[in-house]
């Protein structure tokens, strides 16, 4: 993921993903890894990407 060069980049186990995919999607728990996987088939390609906005989205609910 640094500097974009790694847009299929995905840290699929990182705890701040998946607590920005519990609050967007309004879950009541963290999703499952196999979640995540389906979750971000869509996004194949620019998984990085997807990662920094919903990283990013975890500034706006502080």
């Amino acid at each position: 993921m640094k500097t974009f060069r790694y847009p299929d980049a995905f840290p699929l186990e990182d705890a701040g993903l998946h607590n920005a995919l519990k609050n967007q999607l309004g879950l009541d728990k963290k999703p499952s890894l196999d979640r995540v996987k389906k979750i971000f088939k869509k996004y194949a390609g620019w998984e990085a990407y997807a990662t920094l906005y919903l990283w990013k989205s975890l500034e706006l609910t502080s």
